[in-house]
This record gives structure tokens, C-alpha cells and sequence, in this order.
């Protein structure tokens, strides 16, 4: 009996020890969603729409918000000079995948209107999508507008290299982002590292990724298939905005109208998509 007391500390110890180490290795992705708003402006309309989005769907999510407070813009000369020129969107290229790296959770871009959990893919060690850059089927990049990670995942660390050894102006006075963008730059290591191959469709990696086909998340207003996650609203227009600047404008003025018709056909199916 007197034996049974004296080790009693030691098995709780045990117990606590063991359960550790279980922990270690069943790390699910937190509920924490990461927002980066740079630019220090009042969120306009449709971005509070998108917002709204989140609290309506996945309402027990704690919300992070990464801006010129919260995060050291001059720890990173790539994120520094961005942000000089107000280029917030390469700024938050790199801040998304250092959030993630240290806390995990998800990111989304302010304009990505939720409309299914993700509660379902938060077993996984990393999870996003396939995102179409061109219309040939090996024109793919992986979506950087929603990311889902666990902490320390070594494909963020691989990801932020390029802005951690990259300059943000190129010698030619351009800008990096318009030589490599995100979801192009995110292809670029997952295929040399963890397998990705440039199709759309869902791919397991290594490393726990799951890569979702583009329709889970799709990348414009039109022709939104009625069963995707979220849609990011203004995708491409970083991308492609020497081409098809007329499109763009365009596209822009009608962003309220075609969310509008995304949120009228969900509540009439009863928030079923």
C-alpha cells in the first residue's frame, strides 16, 4: 500500500507524458482564421459581405487580424519595400505563410465568401486548392487566397524563402509580384518537394497536403459550381491586369450584383450548397 502511494506521482507523471507525445502527433489544424489588411482603409462593402460570410458559417472560429500593428512590416525587406508602395497583396503573400507557420489555422484572403465549413478537412495536415492560370489543362497553380495548415508545416517554410532571399523590386523597376506570383510560386515547390502534379484535380501530397480541385474553391463570381467551399471574388486581378484591365473594371462594377446572386440561390436552398 505504502509502495502503491509512493508511486502514484510517477504514473501520474507517466500519464501526462504519454498524452504529450499522442498530442504530438495528433495535431489537428486550430480553429483560427488569419485576415491581413494592410492598407489601414475602412473594409468596403463587399469585403464586409465576405466577412460576414465568416461569422455566419464558421462562427466558433477565432479571427486574427495581421496588419501594420500586429505584424513588423520591416522584418522582411520583401514585406517592407510592398509596403512602401502599397502593394499590400505581395506583402500579405508572405505574412499569410508566417501565420500559419507559427500558429496554424487558416488563412483567407478578405474577399473569399465562405459558404461550407472546412470544419471536415481539419484532420489534415494541410489543405487548399488547385487554381487555374491559363485555360490549358497543365496551366494550374495551388490557391494561395485559403490556406489550411498545422503549425511548423515544412511546405509554408519552403514557400517563404523566396520572399525571405527575394528583392521586391527587380532590377528593371518592376515589381516581383508581376514575375511570380503566389499560387505560381507555391506550384513551383510543391512539385519539386512534395509531388504536386499539374492537373486539377485533388491530389494527396506528402507531408499530409490535400490539394482540392479549383471548383472546391473557386476563382470568380461566373459559373460558381453550386458545391464549392468558398469563392475567392476578385482573383486574377493582380495577375493579369496588364492584359485585361477594360475586363477588370468591369468585372468589378458587377462583383456586388453577382454576389448578390450567389447569396440569394444559397438562402433559397436553405444554406445548403
Amino acid at each position: 500500500m505504502v509502495i502503491g502511494l509512493f508511486l502514484l506521482p510517477q504514473i501520474y507523471i507517466f500519464i501526462e507524458q504519454i498524452t504529450e507525445i499522442i498530442a504530438i502527433f495528433d495535431i489537428m489544424i486550430p480553429k483560427i482564421i488569419h485576415l491581413c489588411w494592410l492598407g489601414g482603409d475602412p473594409y468596403p462593402g463587399l469585403i464586409r459581405r465576405c466577412l460576414r460570410s465568416w461569422e455566419r458559417v464558421l462562427p466558433e472560429y477565432e479571427v486574427k487580424l495581421w496588419n501594420r500593428e500586429t505584424f513588423d512590416v520591416d522584418s522582411v525587406p520583401f514585406v517592407r519595400d510592398a509596403v512602401s508602395v502599397r502593394q499590400w497583396a505581395p506583402a500579405a503573400d508572405y505574412i499569410r505563410l508566417w501565420a500559419l507557420k507559427r500558429y496554424g489555422g487558416i488563412y483567407m484572403d478578405s474577399d473569399v465568401f465562405v459558404r461550407r465549413t472546412f470544419d471536415d478537412l481539419l484532420d489534415r495536415d494541410f489543405f487548399t486548392a488547385v487554381e487555374r492560370l491559363g485555360p490549358e489543362p497543365t496551366q494550374v497553380g495551388i490557391q494561395a487566397a485559403v490556406l489550411g495548415s498545422v503549425p511548423g508545416h515544412p511546405f509554408l517554410a519552403a514557400c517563404m524563402k523566396y520572399y525571405e532571399e527575394s528583392p521586391f523590386f527587380l532590377p528593371d523597376g518592376s515589381y516581383a509580384i508581376q514575375k511570380m506570383t503566389a499560387p505560381g510560386w507555391y506550384a513551383q515547390v510543391a512539385s519539386g518537394s512534395f509531388g504536386f502534379e499539374r492537373a486539377d484535380r485533388q491530389q494527396e501530397l506528402r507531408d499530409g497536403m490535400l490539394i482540392l480541385p479549383s471548383s472546391a474553391i473557386h476563382s470568380s463570381l461566373f459559373n460558381v459550381p453550386r458545391d464549392c467551399r468558398a469563392i475567392h471574388c476578385c482573383n486574377g486581378d493582380w495577375n493579369i491586369w496588364a492584359k485585361r484591365k477594360f475586363r477588370q473594371k468591369a468585372y468589378r462594377r458587377m462583383m456586388p450584383l453577382l454576389l448578390w446572386r450567389v447569396e440569394t440561390g444559397d438562402r433559397l436552398r436553405g444554406g445548403r450548397v
